[in-house]
């Protein structure tokens, strides 16, 4: 990803950073309240609080993600003299970090790929919408020239007649 891409996704509405952070505390209460002594759910079956940095990223992108994992683990490193002291879970915030990265890289692509659709949507309205009123034109034109052909009926012997008349 280059540089110009982080600095895009960083410009980002302000709701979308509140909704990363306030989604993430909200996991790690809920977390908390579930399971004081593991809030983070280290060596359960599956660690539940890795929801919230996945969802955010599928709904959002990378970077929220990526801030809400770096969020649960500053969360966890302020909860660490609390809890059990001990070495950080290296693996566990890296699997996390990897997870988020993969889910947050499928929704920008896919989000890239409903960009081009729509525009692509948007250009052949714009077209049928031209079309439809070149049809319609070329319809009443067509409509003209049917009735003034009924109302002075020209034919090939008078076309000659009058050829001949201004030839001479």
């Amino acid at each position: 990803m280059s540089f110009e891409r982080w600095l895009i996704e960083a410009k980002r509405p302000v709701w979308v950073w509140l909704e990363t952070v306030l989604l993430t505390l909200v996991a790690f209460a809920l977390a908390w309240l579930a399971e004081p002594s593991n809030p983070f759910f280290i060596g359960a079956m599956f660690p539940w609080i890795v929801f919230a940095p996945v969802l955010l990223a599928l709904r959002y992108g990378v970077l929220p993600g990526v801030a809400s994992c770096a969020l649960l683990a500053a969360l966890w490193f302020a909860a660490h003299t609390r809890l059990s002291p001990g070495d950080p879970p290296a693996l566990y915030l890296l699997g996390a970090l990897i997870l988020t990265m993969i889910c947050g890289e499928f929704a920008d692509i896919w989000k890239g790929k409903l960009r081009r659709l729509e525009m692509t949507n948007r250009y052949l309205d714009q077209r049928l919408e031209q079309i439809t009123k070149q049809h319609y034109l070329l319809m009443l034109s067509h409509d003209r020239l049917e009735h003034d052909q009924l109302a002075k009926p020209f034919t090939l012997r008078a076309a000659w007649v009058r050829l001949a008349a201004t030839i001479l």
